[in-house]
């Protein structure tokens, strides 16, 4: 019989198969490597939206300032200015008025627009970054409920350098073991399913399994700890696992 990928309870699921559904959300859902319910797909994809929407408005907000409103206003208050001093002779003042204008007026708006290119910029960064690793995450078997845990990690990992997601270690790049060429997102992820095991869902195979608490027990021997990168190991240590000789 074909298997449900949600069941409601496991009355009508084999007891032999038992061991491949974890609970969630008062369901119990098919751990299958690489498989997103449809109801995350539609989660990941709205909130797509509306981030592309809030951007959207945010260039919208920008476009929309009526810079030849505002410098028609400034310019009357100074022309009413500049009248009074010239009826009264004191063409210093008068030029000086009118310099410290334009330098505040410049500064004002460089200062507005520099503020929303930066907030554009950083909004646009992360957008990249989560789509990439949500991507990847998706295709390597994490669990469709860990798709969040991940993308928090990540969110104090990644950068965007020249469009490209890289991983940091404060402001240390973080590389590919014995090699010079930045750790990619995929190399990132698939260290995940060492150092926190409980964030893929079931594999029949040997590859990373989920359990629906923290992992216990888990023990890694000294050599395969040392190839993890720092970020790696970190995880690990703070997920409990340890390191034997």
């Amino acid at each position: 019989m074909a298997l449900q990928a949600t069941v409601d309870s496991l009355d009508n699921v084999p007891e032999a198969l038992h061991e491949y559904y974890a609970q969630s959300d008062g369901k119990y859902v098919l751990g299958v490597q690489g498989m997103v319910t449809k109801d995350k797909v539609d989660e990941f994809r709205n909130n797509n939206i509306d981030l592309k929407k809030q951007m959207d408005e945010l260039q919208k907000t920008v476009s929309s300032i009526d810079l030849d409103k505002y410098n028609e206003i400034i310019k009357q208050q100074q022309d009413d200015q500049a009248a009074s001093l010239i009826k009264d002779g004191k063409i210093d003042e008068l030029i000086e008025l009118k310099t410290r204008a334009q330098t505040d007026h410049f500064n004002a708006e460089l200062q507005k627009i520099t503020g929303e290119r930066d907030t554009l910029t950083q909004q646009l960064e992360q957008v990249t970054i989560d789509n990439a690793v949500r991507n990847v995450a998706m295709q390597n078997g994490v669990a469709a409920t860990a798709i969040d845990d991940v993308l928090m990690r990540a969110k104090s990992t990644f950068k965007l350098q020249d469009g490209k997601a890289i991983p940091f270690d404060g402001k240390n790049p973080i590389y590919q073991a014995g090699t010079t060429d930045p750790l990619s997102v995929e190399g990132w992820v698939k260290g995940l399913s060492e150092s926190a095991p409980h964030l893929f869902a079931n594999s029949s195979g040997g590859g990373a399994r989920h359990n629906s608490g923290a992992p216990t027990g888990k023990t890694i021997n000294r050599s395969n700890f040392n190839e993890m990168n720092p970020v790696q190991q970190k995880s690990f240590v703070k997920d409990g696992g340890k390191v034997v000789d």
